[in-house]
């Protein structure tokens, strides 16, 4: 699915009870409303595929704190926006959306079922922002930019583990 280059009232894209979000970006000037209207999208999707129902929001249910994690990471790693910013999207404190990007970068990124939700998301960004229907193939050896990212976020995950440990060995060798 395109988003069109016109200008788009970011109100009437998706119906104003499902998503707290949509009042947040609205108030945002520092986006384009093409990316406010991908931004919606992908928290719409993400809802969806984790099947998030209304009466969840704005609880501490396992399934919506992950989905939000994952949200969180997406949309920090693709627009780059201020934690206060992606905060204003779930009715969070800054602080809320930083625990949920270090969570998902040493917990969740491992799990299967969590890096199909955060690739599925950056193919919902590619496809409405590029218009890319298929993966973009990067290398040599016909790995998608989805199994990159993959391999990517499971070393940041490795190399978390290994500086850990290197300095628990370092204070043991120092004490």
């Amino acid at each position: 699915m395109r988003v069109e280059s016109e200008r788009v009232n970011v109100s009437e894209t998706i119906p104003s009870p499902w998503f707290p979000a949509q009042y947040a970006l609205r108030k945002i000037d520092t986006i384009s409303d093409k990316d406010k209207i991908v931004i919606l999208r992908i928290i719409r999707k993400a809802y969806q595929y984790k099947d998030i129902k209304i009466n969840m929001l704005n609880t501490r249910r396992r399934p919506l704190v992950e989905t939000n994690s994952i949200i969180s990471k997406v949309i920090k790693q693709y627009y780059n926006l201020p934690l206060a910013v992606i905060g204003k999207l779930f009715n969070k404190h800054h602080a809320t959306i930083l625990h949920y990007i270090e969570s998902y970068e040493e917990v969740l990124c491992v799990q299967n079922k969590h890096k199909e939700l955060f690739n599925y998301l950056v193919h919902v960004i590619n496809e409405n922002k590029y218009g890319e229907d298929e993966p973009l193939r990067v290398d040599s050896n016909s790995k998608t930019y989805f199994d990159l990212l993959n391999d990517y976020n499971e070393l940041v995950v490795k190399y978390k583990t290994v500086k850990e440990q290197v300095i628990k060995i370092k204070s043991i060798l120092d004490g």
